[in-house]
């Protein structure tokens, strides 16, 4: 006598019954795992997601940013300004008119979408719907990450139209009088700067040049202009170069619930600072501590997107202050655009049979008014500048 299923398994209160032979387990996980999704929840997590990436952005770039609805900047061209002259009786003062220059700046639309029927929607699972919202949210991120730093690193002037240009930093004017426009920044405080002023420097390092003569040399430049922003600089650098910079004599550690008595040191410098470096942030950069220059501290911020050796240093301001570095360009149509936006799809409960949600970003990036207000650097054999390939 033979025992049968039933009775193997009787009295066993741990044990899982066998899944019958013509009968799929993983249909089954499946289909209990859905998640009954309609599309106006889909639509209010990719909404929600969108706007959190907008604040995200808002906290990683906002004091490099300027906001702008023009589709382009004027500001004045600098060089040799005469000084004010006296005048007594009836003389009269000489007449000046200042010059301008300005640039263009493009406006570009990056879209994606995620749709299919309502039983797609309904029968999707949880990690499913979350899965495909990261996939949306990383790629817009990457696209402005990359945006952004691809401005900051790169001296190419971008021929929009006939005869408009997208500009980056001060950049000695390599088009101008045949392409792009002749700039020099305006005189301040003595100084006169000209059009082969150049904040795209490369410094040689077969001359013993170090990344401290990248930072100090571009603090100078930033620093020569007098913005008026009481703030230290931020440097953007490779995370591949960490090691080097925490060995340069002037870095200055960041570390946790320290507090030193100068009284009992000997002499010298301290360097260290109340504070913790940073984790990789999802945009942005993390912070790594600051370096001390001879015209301000430049707290150090290293992302992974940055090639090594190469870099940027600014002076950050106010959130999308106008006076900011770079300016970024977006719609007015759509009132305060900045950032990404679910775009709607009229009457989609009767015109479409396919539940779709999509997803715009709409926006331009250019260098600000004031294009002394950052400074790149290359750190490399020769000191021969070459625009940076940015990781997307």
């Amino acid at each position: 006598m033979t025992q049968t299923a039933l009775e193997l398994i009787q009295g066993v209160m741990t044990q899982i019954a066998p899944v019958p032979v013509g009968i799929d387990p993983a249909r089954l996980v499946l289909w209990e795992q859905r998640g009954k999704f309609s599309y106006e929840y889909v639509r209010s997590v990719i909404g929600a997601s969108a706007q959190a990436l907008n604040e995200e952005r808002a906290i990683a770039w906002s004091d490099l940013l300027a906001l702008t609805t023009e589709s382009a900047i004027w500001y004045m061209n600098g060089g040799a300004i005469p000084a004010v002259q006296k005048t007594m009786g009836r003389s009269r003062p000489t007449m000046k008119r200042g010059f301008n220059v300005g640039h263009t700046i493009d406006l570009a639309v990056w879209s994606d979408s995620f749709g299919g029927d309502i039983r797609d929607l309904a029968d999707m699972t949880e990690s499913q719907l979350i899965g495909s919202v990261v996939g949306l949210i990383t790629g817009f991120r990457d696209r402005f990450d990359f945006s952004i730093l691809t401005r900051a690193l790169n001296n190419s002037e971008n021929q929009l139209g006939t005869s408009g240009y997208d500009v980056g930093w001060c950049d000695g004017s390599p088009g101008g009088g045949t392409t792009g426009p002749k700039y020099a920044p305006p005189k301040w405080n003595g100084k006169v700067f000209y059009e082969d002023h150049n904040h795209y420097v490369a410094y040689n390092s077969s001359s013993s040049k170090t990344l401290a003569d990248c930072l100090e040399g571009s603090a100078l430049l930033v620093a020569e202009h007098g913005l008026p922003i009481n703030t230290d600089f931020k440097v953007y650098i490779s995370e591949t170069d960490i090691a080097t910079y925490r060995a340069l004599t002037n870095y200055v550690m960041p570390v946790d619930n320290v507090r030193e008595d100068r009284g009992g040191l000997t002499t010298g410098n301290i360097f260290y600072e109340e504070g913790s470096v940073g984790p990789i942030p999802n945009s942005g950069g993390r912070y790594v501590g600051t370096y001390n220059t001879a015209y301000g501290f430049g707290q150090l911020f290293a992302i992974p997107r940055i090639p090594t050796n190469y870099g940027f240093l600014y002076r950050p301001g106010a959130p999308f202050a106008a006076n900011n570095g770079l300016a970024l360009r977006y719609r007015d149509d759509f009132g305060y655009g900045y950032g990404l936006r679910v775009i709607e799809v009229p009457n989609f409960e009767t015109t479409f049979p396919i539940k779709e949600v999509d997803l715009e970003d709409e926006y331009g990036v250019s260098c600000g008014k004031n294009r002394f207000a950052g400074a790149a650097f290359y750190l490399v054999a020769g000191g021969v500048w070459a625009n940076p390939t940015i990781s997307l």
